[in-house]
């Protein structure tokens, strides 16, 4: 029996997220503004995403990690221990507020 679901595929009219972990980050994402999910990423992971519209990323320590949509790099600042929620779509990447130091 052959599934009815075919895997999400990148397209020309889609967005296609990949975040790279170079240390551990916390990781809360929104895809086209419903779809949620969260994940934990180690040194050298990688994790990949598709959304038609947007994404909304909620980063912990988001120095660890760095991000490309649509295989073109894109200039995020985040620090080591600090938490950065952003907002990606087809024309980049915008800070959603500041950034919060977490003391440890």
């Amino acid at each position: 029996l052959k599934s009815s679901k075919t895997p999400e595929l990148y397209s020309s009219d889609s967005l296609f997220l990949v975040i790279n972990a170079s240390d551990t980050a916390w990781i809360n994402v929104e895809k086209d503004n419903s779809i949620k999910e969260e994940f934990l990423l180690y040194p050298r992971g990688k994790k990949e995403l598709t959304a038609k519209d947007n994404f909304i990323l909620v980063i912990g320590n988001s120095g660890g990690v760095t991000l490309s949509l649509n295989n073109q790099p894109l200039e995020f600042n985040g620090r080591r221990r600090t938490v950065s929620r952003i907002a990606i779509d087809k024309n980049g990447l915008r800070y959603l507020d500041t950034q919060t130091q977490v003391n440890r």
